[in-house]
């Protein structure tokens, strides 16, 4: 039996639209066997593994979800909390099964107010990017000055900014 000596990548679970919560993400770094769960109510470690709050801005909205990401495999598996209506790309999860998630694909969490429907808040699901060039940092002008003749460093002060062509 071959072992795959190549980590997958990590993941990142990332609010989209309509969700309340503009630019929230969570990194999910690959470890295997390893659980998350993404949602408003903490109940354990041994229940929910390890537990990533999403927290809207506002109480406009009284929507819940449960949401457990699981490494597993060399793959993430995703399954909806009990009783919470999610769909992966257009097709409802089912919260006693867990299905296979990939990169890329779209988690739609149905929103209400006053349990009333609210709407559909889009989530995504993409592969960790890193970049490419760490070692091609610039030397950029320094705010408030001309030009930065020479750089240096002093703690807190950090005069070089890293660009990335």
């Amino acid at each position: 039996m071959a072992v795959n000596l190549i980590e997958p990548p990590d993941g990142v679970f990332q609010a989209k639209s309509n969700t309340g919560s503009d630019d929230w993400s969570v990194i999910l770094p690959y470890i295997d066997r390893r659980k998350y769960t993404i949602g408003d109510k903490y109940i354990s470690w041994a229940t929910q593994g390890d537990f990533v709050f999403f927290r809207t801005k506002g109480d406009q909205w009284n929507w819940r979800f449960g949401l457990e990401i699981l490494c597993d495999d060399d793959f993430y598996w995703v399954k909806p909390g009990q009783g919470d209506i999610i769909f992966q790309n257009g097709v409802k999860l089912d919260d006693k099964v867990e299905t296979r998630l990939n990169f890329n694909d779209t988690l739609i969490v149905t929103k209400l107010r006053n349990n009333i429907s609210g709407g559909l808040a889009i989530f995504t699901f993409n592969k960790r990017e890193y970049p490419e060039n760490w070692d091609t940092c610039k030397k950029m002008e320094l705010c408030g000055s001309e030009k930065a003749p020479e750089s240096s460093f002093t703690l807190d002060r950090n005069q070089l900014v890293c660009k990335i062509p």
